[in-house]
């Protein structure tokens, strides 16, 4: 017997609220009603937006968010959302495999 077990995650570069801190990441995982209310917002048409519209209430351990990647389970398909820059990505992964 088989599972395959899909989640959806977003990973974030951004500012926390402690002044003078560097730029620090983290990943979410998104449960099923969390989705649910992203593809109510227009996931489908607008991923960048809402995506950025859940962290902007959801991400409450940072000021503001800088860039982000997301990788979405939306019915039977993965929604690729990528970096807006290069470098947040290399951040993101020398930061995380600290």
């Amino acid at each position: 017997m088989k599972y395959t077990i899909r989640k959806s995650i977003i990973e974030v570069v951004g500012n926390i609220w402690q002044p003078g801190a560097p730029p620090c990441c983290m990943e979410y995982t998104l449960s099923d009603a969390q989705m649910k209310e992203c593809r109510l917002q227009g996931l489908i048409f607008h991923p960048r937006e809402v995506i950025a519209n859940w962290l902007k209430h959801n991400a409450g351990d940072f000021q503001d968010i800088l860039d982000f990647h997301a990788s979405l389970e939306v019915e039977e398909t993965t929604l690729e959302i990528p970096w807006e820059s290069e470098d947040n990505e290399i951040l993101f992964s020398e930061v995380m495999s600290v």
